[in-house]
């Protein structure tokens, strides 16, 4: 943690120094954005987000959405690193068909996401699949490749009066790992040591 706390510190200092675009990756659609640098690799920064197709207008990033189309269409989850904060590049994709119980009703519906890295490298990306249910897929790399390894989400619809959606995750300094899920009604869990079950029964946050 030490490590990555340094390296953290170091981020602003580096903003400083360079001329970087707004937004980081323009013209893609990149949303929902978490930023972190692994213990694994504490000189790359790893931004984990979502992918509204609707505001891509760029060929080299298809989609089923038509240009200026209204809405939501947001048919896979992205990796995006860099080393300078200033040149990004797509590590990964992610797509509902990585997910053993995805159904048609959740194919363009690649909500907000988040993940956790191990000091091995291991990493663990939590994805809203749906506006309603929290997956998890694992991979040896902060960039995968990533798999399921349950076959059923993590947190499912009706699990907790909320909408379980837009997963954050907290590294404490004791090593313990929480999911923090919601929508307008929030709730934290402990994970598992596994990184994909749930310690604990999730407990309201009170805002």
């Amino acid at each position: 943690m030490k490590a990555v706390w340094k390296a953290a510190r170091a981020l602003p200092l580096v903003l400083l120094a360079v001329d970087a675009a707004n937004p980081i990756v323009p013209g893609v659609g990149m949303a929902d954005p978490h930023m972190h640098v692994w213990p694994a690799q504490p000189d790359k920064v790893y931004v984990y987000a979502t992918h509204d197709c609707n505001r891509a207008g760029d060929a080299s990033q298809p989609c089923a959405a038509a240009a200026g189309e209204l809405g939501f269409l947001m048919e896979d989850w992205w990796v995006w690193s860099s080393t300078d904060l200033v040149a990004w590049t797509q590590e990964a994709r992610v797509y509902p068909t990585a997910l053993a119980y995805e159904n048609a009703n959740t194919t363009d519906e690649c909500w907000a996401t988040d993940a956790a890295s191990l000091a091995d490298g291991t990493t663990f990306f939590y994805l809203s699949v749906g506006p309603r249910s929290i997956g998890v897929v694992a991979g040896p790399t902060p960039a995968g490749p990533f798999a399921d390894p349950l076959g059923a989400p993590l947190v499912a619809e009706g699990d907790y009066p909320t909408y379980a959606r837009d997963p954050g995750v907290l590294l404490d300094d004791d090593g313990a790992a929480y999911l923090i899920f919601g929508t307008f009604s929030y709730f934290v869990a402990r994970l598992g040591a596994d990184m994909i079950s749930l310690a604990e029964a999730a407990r309201g946050v009170q805002v």
